[in-house]
């Protein structure tokens, strides 16, 4: 970089391109591509300089192969000086051979002037004696320069080989005799290098038996291609197993017979480790967001999903390709819409923060649900909110029995009007009581005023029943047992006796402290009508009290722990940098998505199509045709199968649009899918005749075909003709369905491993 004035940023964005003159790029670039392994040396070599001036060097190159690529050690090393003194000399010897010439013209034409002539044939002698002896300085200057400069280049080469990790390594084809191996083989194999050179089979005999079919069917590939590679195990001379990944040239000697082997060796032992790791926690992470009980989505900024986990989908209806291009919103009513707004603003404005949404929510097909969302706004690395992430789960059954409570609540408070029975609670931490409607109209006291103090109660109650009532209440708070007492209360005015029955109850928490009291009160003039509805009530409150403690014990266990869990693997996922075989992964699921993606595409046309009616107007065949095959063009699809499309439209035809796109992108799908890739030129070919009174559509190719025995079962739901298939098996089923939406018909023909032939005919609605 200091002889070519280039920074070290500026020198790695270069190629030899930059350095190099346009009129020998070429030229050097076919030198590279001709070069085979092993050391190269070329030159000299015009070099510019970030300063424009132009330098000279000789290159010596390293050929090799690294990760499957052709791959050179460049050592550049600068010769300008020496190229210099060769113009020098050139230019001397030109100005040497000119006056020799013009010496010559002047002895031959000026014969008299001899004296002259000699005197300057002379003085041209010395010149010639000076030059060559600056010629034999410079030569033994030049080769000294060459011979330093061959041996710095071996220096160099041979440090490389000394100091990489790789091993390089040389053999003699027919014994198997090691000529050269370097160092780093002490590391990789625990054997020096001189063990190796005395017994070269060492290599052979270390190899895992297991995979020892791997290196065999490497060798074919040698001897066929003149290269071969594979990836193995060997046994260390400590007894670890290791991986290599072991790349081998061969050369032919002058009748082509194989003579030497060259290779190199790398260690991947460490990548094979991580990509094992690397696979338990994907099988992990699939696991658990698969077992999820609860929805997981995530959204844009726009309210669009980026992501929705199988138990929203199946709860919901939809299926993940169609679901991508939906809105969150959308399943919110609209009452609830303005609190989803303000939980954005929240997750915006304090990411990091979970906030907390009850929202009533439409499935698929119309039917409203309670759900109980916790949302959170997630970050990028520049710290800005991108996504918001909701994790929720169904509560319209808990929203059913707060309902039913409720109007238990109400019914409950009713009866007790009607049966005269009251309930009361105190807290003894907060020493506070609380006292139903009916236990104030028993006890005659007004509501308005609150429960009575202990010593106003004690005025209340028959003076020989008021030491067993605090007897009873005493040994509740200190023993935590219940009480159930028959008792006389006396009115505040009148002082009239009434007979009561109170039962109470104590509530301890985990040291086993009383910290509640709770009963009811009731008029026991009527005790057996008023114990019949006591009972039915009490059922009906145990059966809710259950109810609710089955969803609390949910909300603490089954909610909870796998929210913890899952925003934990995600943040596992985005520690370090994201390594190449992590994007490999993710190709594999989003290559499951999409096939998600389509099934549930396949599912929303077909709902659509059996509950929305039919939007007739012109088509315009043409382009529907090219929005159809279009977006393959720019797949890999298009490298094999050829898709053509041929439209004779004499005559307007009218339809729905949007039905005709998803016959079509069905019947093209299908024959792509289930092409023949055996065949010289697999095809698809849309055909497209209109009528006055019809369209008919014609879709043929040469793929694998259908056995006879499936031909009249192809447009049932669900069913699947081949082994190949991967779909829903709802495509030729919405296809038949939506031909018969557009009043038309559809038939095939198909033949085993020679094709398939779809016709449909469809009527023209005109208006």
């Amino acid at each position: 970089m200091q002889l070519y004035g280039y920074s070290q940023k500026e020198f790695l964005s270069m190629s030899v391109k930059d350095l190099s003159p346009q009129q020998e790029v070429e030229k050097y670039i076919q030198q590279i591509k001709n070069s085979l392994p092993g050391i190269k040396a070329s030159g000299p070599w015009q070099h510019i300089k970030k300063s424009e001036e132009i330098i000279y060097v000789d290159i010596y190159a390293y050929y090799t192969s690294r990760k499957s690529r052709q791959v050179a050690f460049m050592m550049a090393i600068d010769v300008t000086q020496k190229v210099n003194f060769e113009r020098e000399v050139t230019e001397l010897n030109q100005t040497l051979e000119e006056k020799v010439g013009e010496r010559t013209r002047q002895f031959l034409d000026k014969n008299y002037e001899m004296e002259a002539a000699n005197h300057a044939l002379s003085s041209l002698n010395e010149e010639l004696t000076a030059a060559n002896e600056k010629l034999a300085v410079a030569g033994e200057v030049i080769s000294q320069q060459a011979e330093l400069l061959i041996k710095q280049s071996e220096d160099k080469l041979n440090t490389i080989l000394t100091t990489i990790q790789d091993v390089v390594w040389s053999s003699y084809f027919v014994n198997r005799e090691l000529n050269f191996i370097n160092q780093a083989a002490l590391q990789v194999f625990g054997y020096s290098r001189e063990e190796l050179y005395e017994d070269g089979h060492i290599l052979e005999s270390i190899v895992y038996s297991e995979d020892k079919k791997l290196v065999e069917a490497a060798f074919k590939e040698l001897i066929i291609n003149g290269y071969g590679q594979a990836e193995y195990r060997i046994v260390h001379r400590s007894g670890e197993i290791r991986w290599i990944r072991n790349r081998v040239w061969l050369k032919r000697d002058a009748s082509g017979q194989p003579s030497v082997m060259d290779g190199v060796i790398t260690d991947i032992t460490e990548r094979k480790n991580y990509e094992a790791e690397l696979q338990k926690r994907e099988i992990l992470l699939s696991s658990l967001i698969t077992s999820q009980t609860n929805y997981l989505i995530r959204m844009d900024m726009g309210g669009k999903y980026t992501f929705a986990n199988q138990q929203f989908l199946k709860e919901f209806g939809y299926a993940l390709e169609e679901i991508t291009l939906k809105l969150f919103s959308e399943i919110i009513i609209p009452e609830d819409y303005e609190n989803f707004q303000l939980m954005i603003q929240d997750c915006i404005q304090q990411p990091g923060k979970i906030v907390p949404l009850l929202l009533s929510t439409i499935d698929q097909h119309g039917h409203l649900y309670w759900t109980e969302w916790e949302f959170i706004g997630i970050q990028d690395e520049m710290d800005r909110v991108v996504e918001i992430q909701g994790v929720g789960h169904n509560i319209t059954e808990r929203k059913k029995s707060e309902e039913q409570l409720e109007e238990y609540t109400q019914a409950l408070k009713e009866a007790q009007q009607v049966a005269q029975i009251g309930n009361w609670a105190f807290d003894l931490v907060a020493g506070a009581g609380i006292w139903s409607d009916q236990a104030f109209a028993i006890h005659h006291l007004n509501k308005e005023e609150g429960p009575p103090s202990v010593e106003k109660l004690a005025t209340l109650y028959h003076p020989d029943d008021w030491p067993v009532f605090q007897a009873a209440v005493e040994k509740a708070i200190q023993q935590a047992l219940p009480y159930n007492l028959d008792l006389r209360i006396l009115d505040p005015e009148s002082r009239e006796i009434m007979y009561v029955n109170i039962i109470g109850k104590p509530v301890i928490d985990k040291t086993g402290k009383v910290i509640r009291l709770y009963g009811t009160i009731l008029n026991i003039n009527e005790r057996k009508l008023s114990e019949k509805n006591l009972q039915h009530q009490n059922e009906q409150l145990r059966k809710i009290n259950a109810e609710l403690d089955k969803f609390v014990y949910s909300v603490s266990h089954s909610l909870r722990a796998p929210l913890t869990s899952v925003l934990g693997l995600i943040n596992v996922i985005r520690i370090g940098e994201v390594d190449p075989q992590i994007n490999t992964y993710l190709g594999l699921m989003e290559k499951s998505v999409l096939k998600l993606d389509e099934t549930i595409h396949e599912i929303n046309n077909y709902s659509r199509n059996a509950r929305l009616g039919l939007n007739i107007s012109e088509v315009n065949l043409l382009k529907l045709l090219q929005d159809v095959t279009g977006p393959y063009d720019a797949t890999e699809v298009a490298n094999k199968i050829k898709i053509e499309f041929n439209l004779q439209a004499s005559y307007p035809f009218y339809s729905d649009t949007e039905r005709l796109r998803v016959i079509l992108n069905n019947l093209l799908s299908n024959a792509i899918k289930y092409r023949d890739e055996n065949k010289p030129i697999p095809y698809v070919t849309i055909k497209i005749t209109t009528t006055k009174e019809e369209a008919f559509i014609e879709v043929e190719d040469n793929g694998i075909g259908i056995e006879p025995d499936y031909l009249d079962k192809i447009f049932n739901m669900f069913f699947r003709a081949s082994e190949r298939s991967t779909g829903s098996g709802l495509g030729l089923y919405i296809v038949k369905e939506t031909v018969d939406k557009l009043k038309g018909k559809i038939t095939l023909i198909s033949e085993l491993d020679k094709g398939s032939v779809f016709k449909v005919w469809l009527t023209n609605i005109h208006e």
